[in-house]
């Protein structure tokens, strides 16, 4: 499980990253960057029904994400909250892939990762 001091739940929270944070874009992923003052990265994400009317393929999507983020919220530096926006192009599925590819393309643009991590 993606741990509860990681995840960006409250509204509050992801209103103000959506206000101040800085935006990266790759493909169908939207990454929104805030620094807090928490001593810890959190991330948080954002699936519409625009992707998928079905709850179920939208909750997966997530899946996907936070088992991507799992590992990598080690690498992102310090003090971040990381929203992660998923928008969907065009009419195929989008899949796991080409979502994974996409998260990283943008982590890459962001240039919030540790020198030490690839």
């Amino acid at each position: 499980m993606f741990p509860v001091k990681k995840r960006l739940s409250k509204s509050k929270d992801i209103q103000k990253i959506l206000r101040l944070g800085q935006t990266f874009f790759s493909g169908n992923v939207v990454l929104k960057f805030l620094k807090n003052n928490l001593g810890q990265v959190r991330v948080g994400f954002v699936v519409g029904i625009g992707v998928s009317k079905k709850a179920t393929e939208r909750n997966k999507i997530k899946r996907i994400l936070r088992e991507f983020f799992r590992p990598a919220t080690e690498a992102i530096k310090e003090s971040t909250d990381v929203l992660v926006l998923v928008r969907h192009r065009g009419k195929d599925k989008i899949g796991k892939a080409k979502l994974v590819k996409d998260v990283q393309n943008a982590l890459k643009k962001s240039k919030m990762l540790t020198k030490n991590s690839n």
